[in-house]
């Protein structure tokens, strides 16, 4: 069957945050559901979903299936501007616990299955990204995952007095079989092979930001180098 499906979601509440409003509009036509969702979360930032996803029909009708064996054909995911206190709750009680601050905006390309998927160009910037006692600092990432291996391709960290480093990476992992926990997914990262190339700008010892000035120097009142 062809069926259209759209609608908006108005006035709405979601963790304490109120007024939040979601547009949406799916297409299903030979095969192929196209997405179309729009959401503007207020303070909490701003979503974006647009693309088309390939699946039988009766695939739509169960959600287990659709995860396993609905296709992702270059479906584009968009956070604007997102307040990560917002986000990484969804992600677990240990992540929330972290209290990590900031403001997070990215844009994802989606292939695969939501089960095994790949992400054929990814750009992930950081605004005022801070754990309890550091630094804030902004971060902007250009990432890929294809075929079980993660690439930064370009990692640039900055905070307000400049650049702080420019590196590339890669590690070796798959997301098939997910961890439970944060634990468990740096216990997966930690035994993968990874390589790792950076530049750092030159800054003074004690000009870097916490926590990296307090551990590099903790019993040094005078506070000299350079890196």
């Amino acid at each position: 069957p062809d069926l259209t499906v759209f609608g908006e979601i108005t006035d709405a509440s979601l963790d304490g945050t109120r007024g939040f409003h979601v547009g949406y509009r799916f297409e299903y036509a030979d095969g192929t559901l196209a997405t179309l969702v729009d959401g503007d979360l207020g303070t909490r930032g701003g979503l974006h979903i647009e693309g088309p996803i390939r699946a039988p029909f009766a695939v739509l009708t169960s959600a287990s299936r659709f995860v396993r064996e609905a296709v992702l054909d270059g479906l584009e995911v968009d956070l604007d501007q997102a307040n990560l206190a917002f986000v990484l709750p969804f992600f677990g009680e240990r992540v929330r616990e972290l209290g990590i601050a900031g403001r997070a905006t990215v844009a994802v390309i989606l292939r695969g299955t939501f089960s095994d998927p790949e992400l054929p160009r990814a750009v992930v910037i950081l605004d005022r990204f801070a754990l309890p006692g550091w630094t804030p600092v902004r971060m902007k990432a250009e990432l890929t995952y294809v075929d079980d291996e993660l690439r930064a391709e370009r990692l640039w960290i900055a905070d307000s007095v400049g650049e702080i480093a420019l590196a590339e990476a890669g590690v070796h992992f798959s997301v098939q079989d997910p961890p439970a926990d944060l634990a468990g997914w740096l216990a997966r990262s930690a035994a993968a092979p990874f390589h790792i190339a950076a530049r750092f700008e030159p800054r003074r010892l004690d000009g870097l930001p916490r926590p990296l000035s307090k551990h590099l120097l903790p019993y040094n009142p005078i506070r000299r180098g350079d890196i």
